[in-house]
């Protein structure tokens, strides 16, 4: 993989992630949190894994994922990250 792909992917993924963003409410019952995630991509990789799932937040402090069922509204929270199914 050459370095300016690589440049590009991440460069995508911030402007698709809501880095200090949470996204309250709408969690899919029973499904949440998801504990022992190890990035804010392997959460978004969850929710797409998951029917009805359009959007998650992450800690990365925890290593824990919600999934949700509405986007929501964000919100300002420090250590979280947010984004949409998919980018």
């Amino acid at each position: 993989m050459s370095r300016n792909w690589v440049f590009i992917y991440l460069l995508s993924l911030a402007r698709c992630f809501d880095v200090d963003m949470d996204r309250a409410g709408n969690d899919i019952v029973g499904k949440n949190p998801v504990e022992g995630v190890s990035s804010a991509l392997a959460c978004q990789a969850l929710c797409a894994a998951e029917s009805g799932c359009v959007a998650f937040t992450f800690q990365a402090s925890t290593g824990k994922c919600w999934l949700k069922s509405s986007s929501g509204t964000l919100s300002a929270l420090a250590g979280f990250t947010s984004g949409p199914v998919s980018c």
